[in-house]
């Protein structure tokens, strides 16, 4: 008997879509057991795949910045500088960015700030969003360089 590997492989892609639960929990034992392996295998399809990487980033902000336009009754992402007065004098510019009303988006990282948001952990309540200038100018209203909420935190960049 011959070994017909394109009808091996048909077989193996039928049962891993099949079973996926067993796929993932042998996926994590083998990821467990070769992390630098896994580690090497990541950063090649990372470097093999740059344009896959770029979309799916870009789409995962997109969902973003949709999710906390539509939690204060936007359709799409807009500028929201409309809800602190003192920035309505500066004209919008820039690409949109999220704002924490309360300061401190600094300490959050930002790719689990993303997840959060798209998978529905992440409350959106101090969360909004603003072009680069009006972001800018906000920081200078609340007179930060850096960022933050509590005045003892703020620094100035060095020169």
């Amino acid at each position: 008997m011959v070994y017909d590997r394109e009808k091996a492989r048909r077989a193996n892609t039928k049962w891993r879509k099949a079973h996926p639960e067993r796929v993932r929990k042998i996926a994590r034992v083998w990821y467990k057991a070769h992390p630098e392996r896994a580690r090497e295998r990541a950063k090649a399809w990372y470097k093999a795949h740059p344009e896959q990487i770029k979309n799916s980033r870009r789409v995962i902000r997109e969902t973003e910045l949709l999710i906390i336009a539509q939690r204060w009754g936007d359709e799409f992402p807009r500028c929201r500088a409309d809800a602190t007065p003192s920035l309505i004098d500066v004209p919008c510019r820039g690409k949109l960015q999220v704002d924490h009303l309360n300061g401190g988006g600094r300490e959050e990282l930002t790719w689990s700030r993303l997840m959060g948001v798209c998978n529905g952990t992440r409350k959106l309540d101090d969360l909004r969003v603003l072009c680069e200038l009006h972001q800018a100018a906000y920081a200078i209203h609340r007179g930060d360089s850096v960022g933050g909420s509590d005045p003892d935190e703020w620094q100035d960049e060095p020169l």
